[in-house]
């Protein structure tokens, strides 16, 4: 399998990141499978084959799909977007996507965006191309990468809160009681909770995400909590009827970062070592968990 880069970043004057280029070359198939934390992705084919008989596989074709509602990204008018990867259920709208200059290489940060449902806003998933590289495994014609087999230490130096989603100001909470007869043996996520702020101006509209985790930890019970601003219009439908597939990162970025304030308050309070969270860490559980629905919906006033 030859890439064909060269032939995309001339028709958009801009270029993939070295380091993706060369990844990708190293793979022999066409059907490039990533398995990421929502559901899985394929390397879009205009990447990977000669000839293409589906329009939605075209990276260049593709690129001005993200066009919607610059006035919610301004600073998006002087970049060249270049999909990559497309998701592989329900409409296959969701692409993955790199950034750049005309003329320039991208820097390889990671971006997420439903292009059928514009009004859930863009992501940055990752600063690096280290969210889509794991364990690559051959099956039949198909080359499938595992990318979420990552340790707690690798999804913090993926993911962190973005521009559009940050964290509400001293909302960081934490207390416990004892519990007599309890063991070390979990640190959850429980609840999300989500208050949906509508405004007439687009740009005062938002929803406020309340995340509340519980741990047992040597025979007591902690609770702690954190809420975060999600600062995109449009997210109402989505919240309200917990459409989880075109919010996903949203949530998982929150839940990230809440339980990483948690863990280095239980271990700089010496309620836990670094090395006992590791041992009960378990990324699936965590994507479940994030995938749950939002326990209660709420309505704020802006302003």
């Amino acid at each position: 399998m030859k890439p064909n880069f060269g032939k995309i970043e001339q028709k958009l004057k801009g270029s993939f990141p070295s380091e993706f280029k060369e990844y990708i070359s190293t793979f022999k198939k066409e059907d490039i499978i990533l398995e990421l934390f929502d559901e899985e992705y394929r390397i879009l084919y205009s990447i990977t084959k000669t000839e293409i008989n589906d329009p939605w596989e075209g990276v260049a074709n593709r690129s001005s799909d993200f066009e919607y509602y610059p006035e919610d990204y301004p600073e998006d008018k002087n970049f060249i977007k270049i999909p990559f990867a497309r998701n592989l259920s329900g409409d296959k709208f969701k692409y993955l996507y790199f950034l750049c200059r005309e003329g320039e290489e991208s820097n390889g940060e990671i971006y997420i965006q439903d292009i059928d449902s514009p009004h859930v806003g863009r992501v940055k998933l990752s600063n690096n191309l280290e969210l889509i590289k794991g364990t690559a495994s051959e099956v039949g014609d198909t080359i499938r990468i595992d990318c979420i087999d990552k340790s707690f230490d690798d999804l913090k130096t993926i993911f962190s809160l973005t521009d559009n989603i940050v964290a509400w100001k001293d909302s960081f909470g934490i207390g416990g009681r004892e519990n007599s007869g309890s063991k070390y043996e979990e640190l959850a996520l429980r609840e999300i909770g989500a208050i949906i702020y509508e405004s007439e101006k687009r740009s005062e509209s938002f929803v406020k995400f309340e995340l509340h985790y519980q741990s047992f930890i040597n025979e007591k019970l902690v609770f702690s909590s954190k809420a975060y601003a999600i600062n995109i219009w449009g997210l109402k439908y989505e919240v309200e009827n917990n459409v989880n597939y075109r919010i996903f990162y949203h949530k998982f970025i929150c839940v990230l970062d809440g339980l990483k304030e948690t863990v280095e308050w239980l271990i700089a309070n010496g309620e836990m070592t670094r090395e006992q969270f590791n041992q009960i860490f378990n990324v699936t559980k965590l994507i479940n968990q994030t995938k749950k629905g939002f326990n209660q919906i709420d309505y704020g006033v802006c302003g």
